[in-house]
């Protein structure tokens, strides 16, 4: 297609003009559109160099790598080309270094970074105890004394060796224990 202006070169840009709710579009030479005010200079170059640096990353060789692409243990010195050929950490450094693939990896090994199978008996011992703990320092907070007595006996119960903990903190007829 031909310039709409000098009707000599083919023309390169279309330039989309609206006014009065009326679209017209006009297809220009490079020459016409810089010639005639319609594209600024400086866009263009600027346009141009973020293509450009675009198609730089796309063209980018599959085996090509960046510094950053491929960070290095800083105890050991593993990188993670090594790590992903051994499939093994070097050090514990390598966790923090390599975090991004080791969560990779497990997420991918078992559907998930998240525990949601049978839990350690300690552990749900442990975790009503940080609950209770939670409790009493809401309760504290909000000057609820009563409750934070129950709830600091509760947990004086369950930190005792071989005693069972009553979690409700010793509830009366229609009382709910906190939760």
């Amino acid at each position: 297609m031909l310039c709409e202006k000098c009707r000599q070169r083919q023309a390169e840009i279309a330039i989309r003009e609206e006014s009065g709710g009326e679209t017209r579009e006009l297809y220009v030479c490079q020459a016409c559109a810089g010639a005639g005010g319609l594209i600024d200079k400086k866009l263009t170059s600027m346009v141009e160099m973020i293509f450009d640096a675009a198609l730089g990353l796309v063209a980018r060789p599959v085996g090509a790598q960046t510094a950053a692409d491929d960070p290095v243990c800083p105890v050991c010195g593993m990188t993670r080309q090594a790590f992903r050929k051994r499939e093994r950490l070097g050090c514990e450094a390598c966790y923090t270094a390599f975090r991004r693939d080791t969560e990779a990896m497990i997420r991918d090994m078992h559907a998930g970074v998240r525990h949601v199978g049978k839990v350690p008996a300690g552990a749900v011992a442990a975790r009503t105890c940080a609950e209770l703990e939670r409790a009493l320092k809401r309760a504290i907070a909000s000057q609820r004394f009563e409750e934070a007595a129950r709830l600091r006996d509760a947990l004086a119960t369950m930190s005792s060796p071989g005693k069972s903990a009553r979690v409700d903190g010793g509830a009366k007829g229609g009382e709910h224990a906190p939760q």
